[in-house]
Order: C-alpha cells, then structure tokens, then sequence
C-alpha cells in the first residue's frame, strides 16, 4: 500500500478539506482506506472507498465515482519524508 494525502476546497464552501490514508491499484481501480480526515471531508477516518481511473497525468488524476458515474479531477502531491 501506498500513502496518499487528498486535499482540496469543495464548491461553494472555503474551508479545505484534507484526508490522508493508503491506497492501492488494480488494473483500473483506485481504493483509499483513510487513516485520519478534516470534519469536512466526505468521509470519516476509517472509511474505504474505490474509484476507477480514467486517466492519469503527472500531478493529477481523472476518476469516476463507482456510486454515482460522476468525474472528477484530483491533484496529487508527494508528501515530505524526514
């Protein structure tokens, strides 16, 4: 597993949200186990959630929502290491 650190500003409201966990990719699919979130993020610590990746560039990555069919675009940022 990988970490990942997602972190953003969600329409209309100006606190940023940020949830950090490990992930893993398989063929297509994307699924995030979250370790600790913001009150804002769209899903508690602990949570799972997977998506399937449409397309991939070198700081971003376009997914769709498995639930709802939606697209969205996440940028990606490599965390610090000590």
């Amino acid at each position: 597993m990988k970490i990942a650190v997602l972190s953003d500003q969600a329409a209309g409201d100006s606190r940023p949200f940020r949830g950090a966990g490990r992930y893993t990719v398989t063929g297509q699919r994307m699924c995030y186990q979250l370790d600790s979130t913001t009150p804002n993020f769209w899903l508690p610590a602990g949570a799972r959630y997977c998506t399937d990746i449409v397309a991939i560039g070198a700081t971003e990555h376009r997914y769709r929502d498995i639930d709802t069919g939606a697209e969205f675009t996440l940028l990606r940022q490599a965390l610090a290491t000590a």
